[in-house]
């Protein structure tokens, strides 16, 4: 869910997600589930080529990652911080009350957070994550 407000130049953006929990299996049919909780405050320079809109954007992506075993004599769960600082850019289309955009950004966790099952580390966060994506808006006036 993303809300934003900005003019034909610059913008401001807040948004919030949930990246849901994936399982990683190992050969004894043990594994961890994982969920990320995120708000992101972001503010992006836009530039007009034409019809399409090339947008540079900077902020900062913060929440909570929880993991939780399963399929061992303990099964743990572990809440931990996360916090990346985000550049991206993005491309949008305007219609008449709408905008179709594609983004690519690039984030760099200030902490790695990992998790261990059973002594293993099963999950440890990358020192740069890309992420991808397709947007649609529509304008309220």
């Amino acid at each position: 869910m993303l809300f934003g407000y900005g003019g034909s130049r610059a913008r401001f953006e807040v948004g919030a997600q949930l990246a849901f929990a994936r399982t990683q299996l190992s050969e004894t049919s043990s594994g961890s589930a994982f969920e990320l909780w995120t708000l992101f405050p972001r503010g992006c320079l836009t530039r007009g080529f034409g019809r399409p809109l090339l947008s540079a954007c900077g902020g900062v992506e913060a929440g909570a990652m929880n993991a939780v075993g399963y399929g061992t004599d303990v099964n743990h769960e572990r809440w931990s911080s996360w916090v990346a600082p985000a550049v991206g850019l993005s491309a949008e289309l305007p219609f008449e009350r709408a905008k179709l955009g594609v983004s690519a950004w690039l984030q760099a966790p200030l902490v790695r957070t990992h998790f261990d099952l059973d002594g293993n580390e099963v999950f440890r966060a990358k020192p740069v994550v890309a992420r991808l994506g397709l947007s649609g808006s529509f304008g309220a006036f």
